[in-house]
């Protein structure tokens, strides 16, 4: 799991991944991915620590929550 955390991250969040660096992915493309990454990396973390699924999720609730509320 942590593999696609750090690979996410250095293929499309870091300017000279591959994904920027070959203008492959836009900026607002980079936010999101960035966005999902935080997301997915603080379940994880929330989850190996016995933090409970309602805290590891609660940040992917509120994100679909907003984009619910933006549609």
């Amino acid at each position: 799991m942590i593999e696609v955390i750090h690979l996410g991250r250095a293929w499309a969040v870091e300017p000279e991944g591959m994904l920027q660096s070959n203008k492959l992915i836009s900026d607002e493309q980079v936010a999101l991915m960035e966005q999902w990454l935080d997301l997915f990396s603080y379940a994880v973390m929330v989850l190996i620590e016995d933090g409970g699924e309602e805290e590891a999720f609660w940040g992917y609730q509120e994100y679909m929550r907003e984009r619910v509320e933006k549609s």
